[in-house]
């Protein structure tokens, strides 16, 4: 890469508390770009005046900031009468008869702005918060179900042992103002989780879960209840084995029931997602199981039910499948009543994200929650489609939430080119990909669309000014491979020059330009076209693998890596978490020759450990005199207290004259995420770095001297709302490029936020 070192690290889950004053300073000729990704909806609800809910994980609506539950008229326009001050979008959306809306976190809590956390709250109709409803909460474990009654009591399960403050066997009935309905008792209850329940026609109650007991009773993860709480004796789950866990209830109107989940059923030690009972719960044989292929199918992430009944018997099943009776289906499918796959069901395109949640309306429409990007370039946040799978076209409001910069390499001519998750960047449409001047703001001259659908992990600028591009680059037609490293002109357009073939099994994580053209992809693929090589591949100058590098068994088998250096002798040095085919143990560090082969002259048998036992590598730097820096979660290297922090001889062994002292404060073993060497032989280092000798109370950035002597002319920035990593970015100027994942940052306790995950800092002492 010219102009500028790159590295990766974490940034924790606390503020950073900067020391001594500080040199360092938001960079006042850098405008830090807004940078925002398509956020997906977690639940919808139709109400009964045609306008609907839409609850996610969004927080600017059209361009404005908003909370993360909005009203939206017929025609999609959001209604700005409705209020309500949430941060975080419930995945469960239910109406009362009263026609105040009860808002449900399946397995979390729920913050409202001048309100109490807990995992239920109800709404008035304008959005504000109902305080006649009582504060809910549970001891000893989490909710995970919530269904509205008829008569608008509230059944609530989960496995908590205490609900406000009172024993309860996981499965409780509130009034319909939150109190508890003492004249509802389940005994002893579950010995597991009640992961849903559904209220019967005739006031029966099913309750679903990971259980085997019940009340005492022996079951398979499903009964059924009286409507005081007392097991209905006329009901047994005959029809399922044991090790099933039911996660959702659909019933049809002759009585029979769909159950979704992790189930086992009639002897059949496969496993399925999707079966039905008869009303007694004996095992229906008439249906045709149909087998998906993925994660999960009738199911949400937060334990929706994704099973929904057509006027006509037909079935429409959600979850995030690939598959169904391996025929490609994904993520929706419709089911003939007898179970078979209909095929007449033909989405626009299809539907490869998972869905959030599922509705049939009395229309026969179909509404889908989640994030979807299929059916058209642009990412949507919601669907609205016919009965035949075709989409209905409507204007729905643009929900946002902040994007990420995941990789970045600043040019010769000082641009700077980033990639990550978002659709807009300094104000412009830009998906994963783009280009920004010198002082932040958008290059127009720079192809605005990614190469391929995918995350990106690496850019590198080839001397002639060409963009390599490497991540998880899918793209149409490649099946389970990915492109993995594609090349672009100067301007952004495709580089029909350079073509790696089939592509990768797996994502390329990394990516090293030889000085003669070639380059080293590393990641965790096992293959690239037809070559097979573990987890690190040479590509010629025009993309096509080269043969004469390749890493086989018995070596290292790479899980993830997460870092890659390359040496000048042409060695490649990998740090990350790795394992062994056979023979021998690598403990997170592995350095292979120039043909792939394993190099036995460097030493890496010696155990990386903390208090848990053996830890992944992440951090890696090479000096110029071929010593290895080493960072982790590392409490002790061998039998020696080294502390997350050490350098290593050429030869793999520890060198003894670097010894930063690094008193860690925090309860458990911190992390050096990143190491970075600048110009000047200075170490800036990443990660959750508590200590008490580096000037910052807990600092996520720290500075080194060359020796490891703390660098106290260095005072981390504060960071807030982060979510995961972030990267480093020295630029020729000496100029500090922070990115990553993280939502704003600030110098001092008292000094602006900067919000972007995109800021340029004066860090001194740099070059």
């Amino acid at each position: 890469m010219k102009g500028f070192l790159r590295v990766v690290l974490f940034l924790g889950t606390f503020l950073a508390v900067c020391g001594p004053a500080a040199a360092q300073t938001i960079d006042p000729t850098f405008a830090a770009p807004g940078v925002y990704q398509t956020a997906g909806t977690n639940a919808s609800l139709l109400l009964p005046n045609g306008q609907r809910l839409l609850s996610g994980g969004f927080n600017r609506v059209n361009g404005q900031a908003s909370y993360s539950l909005i009203r939206v008229n017929a025609n999609g326009a959001p209604d700005p009468s409705f209020m309500a001050p949430l941060g975080d979008g419930p995945n469960v959306l239910q109406r009362t008869q009263s026609g105040k809306i009860l808002i449900f976190s399946g397995g979390g809590l729920l913050f409202p702005v001048g309100g109490g956390y807990g995992f239920l709250h109800r709404l008035n109709a304008d959005g504000s918060l109902d305080g006649s409803f009582s504060s809910i909460n549970t001891q000893n474990g989490s909710a995970y179900t919530m269904q509205v009654q008829a008569d608008d009591k509230i059944l609530v399960g989960g496995n908590f042992t205490g609900f406000n403050g009172q024993a309860a066997a996981g499965l409780v009935r509130l009034l319909p103002d939150g109190t508890r309905d003492a004249s509802f008792s389940v005994g002893t209850g579950a010995n597991g989780a009640v992961s849903y329940t559904l209220q019967l026609p005739d006031g029966k109650i099913l309750v679903a879960g990971n259980f085997s007991t019940f009340n005492g009773r022996n079951c398979h993860g499903l009964v059924r209840l009286l409507p005081s709480g007392q097991s209905d004796l006329t009901f047994y789950d005959a029809g399922l084995d044991a090790g099933t866990m039911v996660q959702a209830v659909t019933a049809q109107p002759d009585g029979r029931l769909l159950l979704a989940g992790r189930l086992y059923v009639d002897g059949n030690p496969n496993l399925r997602f999707l079966v039905r009972l008869l009303p007694d719960g004996s095992y229906d044989s008439s249906f045709t199981l149909p087998y998906f292929g993925g994660n999960r199918a009738g199911v949400g992430t937060a334990g929706t039910n994704l099973v929904r009944l057509q006027a006509d018997g037909r079935i429409l099943v959600g979850g995030a499948f690939t598959s169904v009776n391996s025929v490609p289906a994904y993520s929706l499918v419709r089911l003939q009543p007898d179970g078979e796959v209909d095929a007449s069901f033909a989405p626009s395109h299809s539907v490869r994200s998972a869905v959030g949640s599922l509705e049939v309306h009395a229309n026969n429409t179909i509404s889908v929650s989640g994030l979807f990007n299929d059916y058209t370039p642009q990412k949507k946040s919601f669907l609205l489609l016919n009965s035949d799978g075709t989409e209905i076209n409507t204007a729905w409001p643009l929900l946002q939430a902040p994007g990420s910069v995941t990789a970045a390499v600043t040019q010769a001519d000082q641009k700077i080119v980033v990639a990550g998750r978002f659709d807009e960047i300094a104000g412009r449409a830009a998906v994963g990909l783009a280009r920004l001047l010198p002082n932040g703001g958008g290059d127009n001259t720079f192809a605005a669309a990614a190469p391929a659908r995918g995350d990106i992990y690496a850019l590198v600028e080839q001397p002639d000014g060409k963009l390599l591009v490497a991540g998880a680059l899918i793209e149409a037609g490649l099946s389970y491979y990915t492109r993995g490293v594609t090349r672009l002109l100067p301007d952004g357009a495709p580089d029909n020059t350079f073509s790696v073939g089939q592509g990768f099994s797996n994502p390329v994580k990394h990516l090293l330009l030889q000085p003669d053209g070639r380059m080293l992809a590393v990641g965790t693929f096992g293959s690239v076209n037809t070559l097979s090589t573990l987890g690190v591949a040479r590509l010629l100058a025009n993309g096509t693998p080269d043969a004469s590098f390749r890493v086989n068994p018995p070596t290292v088998f790479i899980r993830e890596p997460h870092a890659a250096v390359l040496q000048p002798d042409g060695k490649v040095v990998v740090s990350g978490f790795f394992n062994k085919f056979s023979g021998g143990t690598t403990f997170g560090l592995v350095r292979y020759r120039p043909d792939g082969s394993e190099d036995p002259t460097f030493a890496n048998s010696t155990e990386f450990t903390n208090a848990s036992g053996y830890v992944p590598l992440y951090g890696l730097a090479l000096q110029a005199d071929g010593k290895l820096l080493v960072g982790g979660e590392f409490s002790r290297y061998g039998s020696q207290d080294v502390r997350n922090l050490i350098r290593l001889q050429p030869s793999g062994q520890l060198d003894p004259s670097f010894a930063p002292d690094l008193s860690w404060r925090r309860l458990g073993e911190a992390t050096v995420q990143a190491i970075l060497i600048q110009p000047n032989g200075r170490l800036l280092t990443s990660g959750t770095i508590f200590s008490t000798n580096i000037g910052s109370t807990a600092p996520f950035m720290a500075r080194f001297q060359p020796d490891g002597a703390p660098d106290a002319s260095f005072s981390a920035p504060i960071f807030t709302d982060r979510t995961g990593p972030a990267s480093i970015s020295v630029q020729p100027s000496g100029a500090v490029l922070l990115y990553g994942y993280f939502a704003r940052l600030r110098f001092g306790t008292a000094g602006p936020y900067v919000e972007s995950p995109l800021v340029r800092i004066d860090a001194g002492n740099v070059l």
